[in-house]
């Protein structure tokens, strides 16, 4: 039996410099939501200061899917936590905001978890694993590794039923994200998002994939953000 090669992830060198200056969008979008992040605050109103800040960064458009139930935002940010009724932020949920522009066609993607109160131990606990489990994931992403060891090294870390991981193909036509048994394997120069999640708990970031191995662009921190 002959083994064929494992397919990869196509790479242009233009293409990861907009995808840089994509997740320096995602990075200013996580600033002016964790700068208004506090209990009282109008979602509505977090959301219209992510696209002024975006718009004078250069962005335009973001792109996401449609908002899910209980999601506030637009294309450019989603934010999920705030109280249904009168869309403001309450002490009593966590905050799970994720920042997705689209600059000249090319994608970026970060996403944060922050607590308005004191976290509970449980929080607390699942805010450590999705941040142990998150490492893990881009431990794993090395030169020549398959990307479904990329999914083992998280399942490996977090052992947890309610945790959940995604590597997404943000140069494809649509984002896409990736099955777990994908065979490719990480070639310096590709850029991908991740998505992870343990309970409550929910992280992504815009990944470059380097000969010293995965490199974060949007550089948001993977761990929960505690205001109060």
């Amino acid at each position: 039996m002959v083994e064929t090669a494992a397919p990869t992830i196509d790479s242009d060198l233009t293409q990861v410099e907009r995808a840089a200056a994509a997740a320096e969008l995602a990075a200013v979008g996580y600033t002016a939501v964790t700068d208004h992040l506090h209990v009282g605050q109008d979602v509505r109103e977090i959301a219209a200061n992510v696209d002024r800040s975006t718009r004078r960064a250069g962005g335009l458009l973001g792109w996401f899917p449609e908002l899910a139930p209980g999601t506030a935002g637009c294309d450019l940010v989603t934010i999920h936590g705030h109280d249904p009724a009168t869309a403001r932020l309450t002490a009593s949920e966590p905050v799970r905001y994720a920042l997705h522009p689209l600059l000249d066609g090319v994608r970026g993607y970060a996403a944060a978890t922050a607590v308005l109160s004191e976290p509970g131990a449980e929080l607390r606990a699942a805010g450590e694993k999705c941040s142990a489990a998150t490492k893990a994931l881009l431990g794993a992403l090395q030169p020549g590794a398959l990307l479904r060891d990329a999914y083992r090294a998280f399942d490996d870390a977090a052992r947890d039923r309610h945790a959940g991981c995604g590597i997404v193909a943000l140069g494809e036509p649509t984002a896409v994200t990736l099955p777990r048994d994908d065979a490719r394997v990480a070639e310096p120069g590709t850029v991908v998002g991740i998505r992870t999640r343990v309970g409550a708990i929910e992280f992504a970031e815009t990944v470059l994939m380097t000969a010293a191995g995965a490199e974060p662009l949007a550089k948001t921190p993977l761990r929960l953000v505690e205001l109060y």
